[in-house]
């Protein structure tokens, strides 16, 4: 029955965040459908370390129920406040991004945590005091058995082998470092679905078989404002030989823009003779035959031209490709029609769905770097407040950084792009790892305080938060790994790398930690 607990408050904070969601107004989107399972991995941490210190105080002492419930909340309350705020700190630092759906995860994520936080102090303890007293198997420290034997050689590893242990994790951070370097950033949609999903396959066959699925657009404007370009017709045979020209090199597929209902127009006007599929010689005729399809009802001319003709659109379709060859190519066309227009008094300027989505690139870049600054600054001045040393706190940082770095290199090794996705693993994780370091240290200095002694202080840690950190950390990653049965590529990399640097998040912080505590000493005996 007590497992089932921190499930019933994992429910409550989904229903009510999805409510919430619902009256914001959001839409569900890419992102915004990770909401759920990301709740229901970072809202359950705090109810662990409760209901296993509630098991461990209950047996060792001697205390009515309701003692113990109370010493526990006290106990933990600043613990559980500075975990909630610091994974607080990782969600709403999506706040800072550009992209939308991205700002709302943080949002929604950032409520779900102040819920858990409060349901965590307040409900939990009420229903802990309603369920039969906890036995001696689940209540007893991990002294013994695999966990404990663990935890014990890591101890004895750290003691015996600190310098190895440094160079490990220096060597590694290198290796990282240079698998970093070769992360890029992609935004190809195609990418994103299995090569057996239907979406993926139909967007393949409009490349290979039709005109494209990126749509680009060039704007044609005269300067000064006011000049009929669109009747020019020295203009519209330019616009014609650089249409041809870019269809030419078979990367643009398709191509749309007043030349071609001009012609077709000016044949028309001939008996549909096909000689007179030309432009016209004067802005004359041009004129008039706009004005006639204009009379007749024609459609199409309003989406090329403005009624007023001093605007121009040249709407082209290419293949939808990696998005650093789409990002090239589209630089090659703007300066070419630069080139070409600006010297008849024309400015031209690239818009429309290609570029948009290539912008998309610098975003994810920005934001990822502003959101784990942002997290990164916050949370390490939350833990040096927590842990009331500036030292501490900067210490605390370590075994949680490590881990985002080491993933960073995988992905770059194995070669994850950062998408609207992946691009949150940092954000996300470093207000996560960090919550295992708050009880960590918390509890470490607990210890010091009573037996002047750091070693043994370390040894005592270890097998009382031990198990706590390792179960917690099993339950997000699972948590995160649901996302891994999804179909959507973004969404299960996203699930993976989380879990993996969780996983990595361990060893970081049953061997880093101490160590770092050990030499440098952070706290007064």
């Amino acid at each position: 029955i007590l497992s089932l607990v921190p499930v019933l408050l994992q429910v409550i904070v989904v229903v009510w965040i999805l409510a919430l969601y619902h009256l914001l107004g959001y839409k569900m989107n890419v992102v915004g459908g990770m909401v759920v399972p990301v709740l229901i991995a970072v809202c359950i941490a705090d109810s662990v370390h409760v209901i296993l210190e509630y098991q461990r105080s209950r047996q060792a002492s001697g205390l009515s129920r309701s003692d113990v419930l109370q010493e526990t909340v006290s106990h933990l309350f600043r613990p559980c406040l500075f975990t909630a705020l610091t994974t607080l700190a990782g969600f709403i630092s999506f706040r800072t991004s550009s992209i939308p759906p991205i700002t709302t995860l943080g949002t929604l994520t950032s409520a779900g945590v102040l819920i858990a936080f409060a349901l965590t102090v307040f409900f939990l303890p009420a229903i802990l005091s309603f369920l039969p007293e906890p036995n001696q198997a689940c209540a007893s420290p991990a002294g013994g058995g695999f966990f404990g034997r663990f935890l014990e050689r890591t101890s004895n590893l750290i003691e015996k082998y600190p310098r190895g242990v440094v160079v490990f994790f220096a060597a590694a951070v290198v290796a990282s470092v240079v698998g970093m370097m070769r992360i890029s950033i992609e935004t190809n949609f195609n990418e994103y679905f299995p090569r057996s999903d239907s979406v993926r396959r139909d967007l393949e066959f409009f490349n290979t078989r039709l005109s494209g699925t990126v749509a680009y657009e060039i704007i044609l404007e005269s300067t000064p404002p006011g000049r009929e370009i669109a009747k020019e017709p020295a203009l519209l045979q330019t616009i014609d030989r650089f249409a041809e020209n870019l269809l030419r090199d078979g990367r643009t597929l398709k191509a749309f823009s007043p030349v071609g209902i001009v012609k077709d127009l000016n044949r028309a006007f001939h008996n549909d003779d096909s000689r007179f599929e030309i432009l016209p010689d004067s802005p004359d005729q041009v004129a008039q035959l706009y004005l006639l399809a204009e009379s007749s009802g024609e459609r199409e001319l309003s989406e090329v031209k403005t009624p007023d003709n001093t605007k121009i659109r040249l709407s082209m379709r290419t293949h939808l490709t990696a998005s650093e060859k789409l990002d090239a190519y589209l630089k090659v066309v703007e300066k070419r029609a630069r080139e070409i227009f600006h010297p008849m008094g024309v400015t031209a300027s690239l818009t429309g769905f290609g570029p948009l989505w290539v912008g998309l690139d610098k975003n994810i870049l920005t934001s990822q770097i502003a959101s784990f600054l942002v997290a990164f600054i916050v949370v390490s001045l939350m833990m040096m407040i927590v842990l009331r040393s500036f030292k501490a706190g900067l210490i605390s940082m370590v075994p949680n950084v490590i881990p985002i770095l080491f993933t960073m290199g995988i992905m770059g090794f194995v070669g994850i792009h950062l998408n609207v996705a992946t691009v949150m693993i940092a954000g996300v994780t470093i207000g996560i790892t960090v919550d295992d370091t708050i009880y960590y240290l918390t509890r470490f200095r607990d210890f010091l305080k009573e037996e002047k002694d750091y070693p043994t202080a370390l040894r005592m840690t270890n097998r009382s938060m031990g198990r706590a950190i390792i179960f917690t950390s099993c339950i997000l990653m699972g948590g995160f790994g649901v996302l891994c049965l999804g179909s959507f590529v973004p969404s299960i990399y996203f699930g993976a790398l989380v879990a993996l640097t969780l996983f990595l998040a361990i060893f970081c912080e049953i061997l880093l930690t101490p160590l770092l505590i050990l030499w440098l000493k952070p706290f007064k005996i």
